[in-house]
């Protein structure tokens, strides 16, 4: 009966692995698929403000980049006035994303904001680098790795400045 007993722990053993990886996996991989199937300028911002799924809150911030990327592809109908408020709205959604407590979400904000070329967020950028560790423990380097990027992408005499006191603190050299 031991031996039957044995038998059954290691099966359920092998089956709580196996399951552990194959959600792991899909974890890993669901930032990929569209978690998010909505459009609409107002549910994206609802989701990623308020969503409790961090994944959700990522792919929300992207498909607003995205948007912005799309009112500013020539949409000749879009009035200048609807164009410039919807994307003063998608920077600062994306912007305060900056404050959200999952790292990877941050770090996507941190990369979003380079890409659109949100040079205002530089010094908050620079807040976010500084308390990082503290804030996020272990995942604090990931993201200051994040803002250092898009501090290099903004290129805003702040953001060169911090990048040039980041490289004389760690003694770095160019080679």
């Amino acid at each position: 009966m031991s031996y039957y007993n044995s038998m059954v722990k290691f099966f359920c053993c092998i089956v709580s692995v196996i399951f552990l990886m194959i959600s792991h996996s899909l974890a890993a991989n669901s930032i990929n698929n569209d978690v998010v199937p909505t459009d609409d300028l107002q549910s994206l911002h609802e989701l990623a403000n308020r969503s409790d799924n961090a994944i959700v809150r990522r792919q929300a911030l992207r498909k607003l980049a995205n948007k912005v990327n799309t009112l500013n592809s020539g949409e000749k109908q879009v009035k200048n006035a609807y164009k410039t408020e919807k994307i003063a709205k998608i920077k600062k959604t994306i912007f305060e994303a900056l404050n959200d407590r999952n790292p990877k979400v941050v770090e996507e904000s941190a990369s979003l904001i380079g890409k659109l070329k949100i040079t205002k967020a530089v010094r908050s950028l620079i807040n976010v680098y500084g308390e990082a560790n503290k804030r996020f423990g272990g995942y604090g380097e990931s993201v200051r790795l994040a803002i250092i990027k898009t501090c290099g992408t903004l290129r805003t005499p702040l953001s060169s400045q911090f990048l040039g006191d980041c490289l004389a603190k760690t003694n770095a050299s160019v080679i």
